[in-house]
């Protein structure tokens, strides 16, 4: 069977417009640390960070306050972060949606150095205005990583702190995380160990 020639001339030229066009989409911008840090980035832009080390995008102050990991053994368990938006800003208002609200809002993401993603699970929670100098926080929630998973990845687009471009990539170590946050803390309704 034959297309009609009307078909292959209308749809061909619009598909070849369409793959120059995703080619030609402008890179992520990423964001370095700045302020006081002792954070490394990699070449792909994931910031290495230990518990509380702040990261800079815009006038927000980002950091990963506490994490609870999943008690060993449990299948259903869930890794939850407390987040950190600080307002760096003397004298301006800052937008923030957090991460964990609804579909509507940029989402984090939170993958492992085996590619595997995992669910966010979603919340309802409001946009926000923080004061210049105050700081709010939320909690993250995700599925369980695989036991195999050695650094966890958590992506924040930047459009929820009032940033048009960019996100924040964060690369944490599980060993180091573990080592330098240990309690006996059943962490957050009973979940896991706060890690």
């Amino acid at each position: 069977m034959k297309l009609p020639r009307l078909v292959l001339c209308v749809c061909l030229p619009l598909w070849a417009a369409i793959i120059v066009a995703c080619k030609n989409d402008p890179p992520t911008k990423f964001a370095a640390p700045t302020g006081t840090t002792s954070g490394t980035v990699d070449s792909d832009g994931w910031v290495e960070l230990s518990p509380g080390t702040p990261v800079t995008l815009g006038a927000a102050s980002i950091s990963i306050r506490e994490a609870w990991f999943p008690i060993t053994g449990d299948p259903e368990g869930q890794i939850e972060f407390k987040v950190g938006v600080s307002n760096t800003s003397d004298t301006k208002l800052l937008s923030y949606s957090p991460w964990s609200a609804d579909r509507f809002s940029p989402m984090a993401s939170l993958k492992d150095e085996h590619g595997n993603s995992y669910k966010r699970f979603v919340k309802t929670l409001p946009t926000v205005d923080i004061h210049p100098k105050a700081s709010r926080s939320e909690d993250l929630t995700f599925t369980k990583p695989v036991a195999a998973a050695k650094w966890l990845l958590l992506e924040l687009p930047g459009q929820n702190v009032g940033e048009d471009a960019g996100a924040v990539r964060i690369k944490m170590s599980i060993e180091k995380w573990t080592k330098s946050n240990a309690t006996d803390d059943p962490g957050p309704k009973g979940k896991g160990k706060k890690k």
